[in-house]
């Protein structure tokens, strides 16, 4: 669907036009609802909203901010001295040492990070050197939300280059959870359909068909032409 067509689809199903149902009231709910829906896509499929994004190492800095719209982490790499590293993850309650750099530059013989308050803190054993797009993260974020009901882009194309759309297949699932939502601040209570009701396992099995996406089978190379299928059971060649 494109902008115009939730709301389109959303005014038809709760009966409302663009003064009972304002474009405003109506984006609200959907930005509110469409996070609601992608955390819980990603916690079956967190790849979906995966993006990599670069930031400049500043010499001397140690902490930096991660990105405002970030659900998870999934990796951080750093170009430590004039070397790519992967960091690995670690939490400072199992270091128990001061952590003023002195002590930093003696302990941490591995490039680590820790996570906190919306940033993290980088730990390993040299003094963090400038090195422009020296970072580089893989995050899973929120969908961008939406600002307009207006348009022909679909919903599902990427926004920009750093933020993502919706995928398509849950765009009907969208709008019935924004009606939902209407349903239930009335005055007077308003029934929900049967499809309504069953909003939950349908979201269920679209996530399932979402996480069924890729449905090659073929692994590997043998020699340089051919290629073999393994057995997913037991992870032999066919």
């Amino acid at each position: 669907m494109t902008g115009t067509q939730l709301a389109s689809y959303i005014r038809a199903r709760t009966y409302t036009d663009s003064t009972s149902f304002t474009d405003d009231q109506i984006l609200l709910l959907t930005n509110i609802i469409k996070d609601e829906m992608a955390s819980q896509i990603t916690q079956a499929f967190e790849d979906i909203f995966l993006i990599s994004t670069t930031d400049s190492l500043v010499a001397g800095q140690r902490k930096y901010l991660l990105p405002a719209d970030y659900i998870k982490i999934k990796q951080i790499e750093a170009n430590l001295n004039e070397e790519w590293v992967k960091l690995a993850p670690f939490d400072i309650n199992n270091y128990r040492r001061p952590t003023n750099e002195e002590n930093i530059l003696k302990n941490f013989a591995i490039p680590q990070y820790d996570l906190f308050n919306g940033s993290f803190k980088i730990y390993n054993s040299k003094p963090i050197e400038t090195v422009t797009d020296g970072l580089k993260l893989w995050v899973i974020i929120y969908p961008a939300n939406l600002t307009n009901l207006t348009g022909s882009v679909d919903l599902s194309i990427n926004p920009t280059s750093t933020t993502l759309g919706f995928p398509r297949n849950f765009h009907k699932l969208w709008g019935d959870a924004v009606v939902i939502a209407w349903k239930e601040q009335q005055d007077k209570p308003v029934a929900q359909t049967i499809g309504e009701q069953m909003w939950n396992s349908r979201m269920q099995e679209q996530i399932q068909i979402l996480k069924d996406t890729n449905v090659d089978e073929l692994v590997g190379l043998v020699g340089q032409d051919a290629w073999t299928v393994k057995n997913p059971q037991t992870g032999y060649d066919l």
